[in-house]
């Protein structure tokens, strides 16, 4: 196999005079290209197309990184290692690299930190209104059920919004903000038994 043909294995490659270009108009280095062929015919792992990425990668604005999956960051954070062994990479360009994979993961992080706020945004309003506090403090009083204080009340999910808890009366117990931070996202229920049924007010 000649490296023209190689190169044609790519589906980003586009022949064009002697050789041709990679979308993004960028030309293959040809002792990167001959390695990767050479590793190709040898194990029959073709990573051109990581190469390719890993290019692209290194062009990122990091500031404006777009939305990658968590499967695919691994699979780009595996590419890097594998293309390091098979082709000479600079040092400055695996520090691109790092830095762009740095870069999607921390826009994955800032992505799911959103998605996760609207439930949250939802538990705290219905947590707080003073309705909702009216009822939960007559149906137990204005104590702690776990350790009995009277003071910095909140009302707290027994079966968290984050494993999918609801937000109704008959999922919310008063705890102090102690107690409720010690039970975190346990479902723990100290209401006492029987508990009367609440009026199902939901959200």
């Amino acid at each position: 196999m000649n490296l023209k043909d190689y190169l044609k294995t790519s589906e980003h490659f586009r022949p064009y005079g002697d050789l041709g270009f990679f979308i993004g108009n960028f030309h293959p280095d040809i002792d990167d290209m001959n390695q990767l062929k050479d590793h190709y015919l040898k194990t029959g792992e073709n990573l051109i197309d990581d190469y390719v990425r890993a290019v692209w990668d290194s062009w990122l604005d990091k500031d404006h990184p777009y939305l990658l999956s968590e499967e695919k960051l691994s699979e780009r954070a595996l590419a890097i290692i594998k293309l390091s062994s098979v082709v000479n990479l600079s040092d400055e360009f695996i520090s691109s690299l790092r830095d762009s994979i740095s870069a999607y993961s921390n826009n994955l992080v800032a992505c799911r930190a959103v998605m996760d706020k609207g439930p949250r945004r939802r538990a705290t309003a219905f947590t707080s209104s003073a309705k909702t506090r009216r009822e939960i403090f007559s149906l137990y009083g204005e104590k702690c059920l776990c350790c009995g204080s009277t003071e910095n009340l909140t009302l707290d999910h027994i079966n968290p919004v984050k494993l999918g808890g609801k937000n109704s009366l008959d999922n919310l117990q008063p705890l102090c903000k102690s107690c409720n931070s010690k039970k975190g996202t346990k479902s723990t229920d100290y209401r006492p038994k029987p508990v009367r049924k609440s009026k199902n007010i939901s959200v």
